[in-house]
């Protein structure tokens, strides 16, 4: 629900340090929900994830449908707090974007491969009410490994309910899914997950 102040979550973390590293790992690791108890939108930023997906309202990400960036690891390079705010500074090495699935299912969503090999990304952090969170953040950046997991298994559920009745767009969307699995096992890197700084 949106207040005055920001969309409302109810956990956050004590400490911003664990926040930034729980955020950056869940993350890296394709865990869909991680954002819903450690993140907070500005009314701005709210109204536009409603938006983008009124459902999930950038809380719950969908790795066979919504935009994701994959990465093959990431290091927390910075963590500054100057009372109730802080930012904390990311270094990802960028493999590739995938977009969003076309919503009339005419096409598979879009693969690029886009190396970056210092993929800076800086995180907002508040503190409201003695707990620490993340505010407005970026879309999400999962290795691949995080995301094959999720495709896989779902290619695996689809893959096992096909039949010769399926309309066409079943099948469209089984061979999109089926299309990006082989994209990312063409990509290089081996998802490494954090490095020191």
């Amino acid at each position: 629900m949106i207040n005055g102040d920001s969309w409302v979550g109810d956990k956050g973390r004590a400490d911003p340090n664990e926040l930034v590293t729980d955020f950056c790992e869940m993350q890296f690791t394709g865990v869909g929900s991680y954002r819903i108890n450690i993140v907070k939108y500005t009314p701005k930023a709210a109204k536009r994830e409603i938006a983008n997906d009124p459902y999930d309202i950038g809380f719950n990400y969908s790795w066979e449908s919504d935009p994701v960036t994959i990465v093959e690891s990431y290091r927390i390079a910075d963590i500054s707090i100057s009372g109730s705010k802080g930012t904390a500074t990311v270094v990802y090495k960028r493999l590739a974007r995938l977009g969003p699935s076309v919503t009339d299912e005419s096409r598979c969503r879009t693969l690029e491969k886009d190396f970056l090999e210092r993929d800076i990304v800086t995180l907002t952090l508040r503190r409201v009410k003695g707990m620490w969170w993340i505010m407005d953040p970026p879309p999400p950046r999962v290795s691949k490994e995080g995301v094959m997991a999720r495709l896989g298994e779902l290619e695996g559920i689809l893959k096992g309910q096909a039949h010769d009745d399926w309309p066409a767009r079943q099948w469209r969307y089984y061979g999109c899914i089926v299309k990006t699995l082989n994209f990312l096992k063409g990509l290089g890197g081996k998802g490494e997950g954090a490095q020191a700084p």
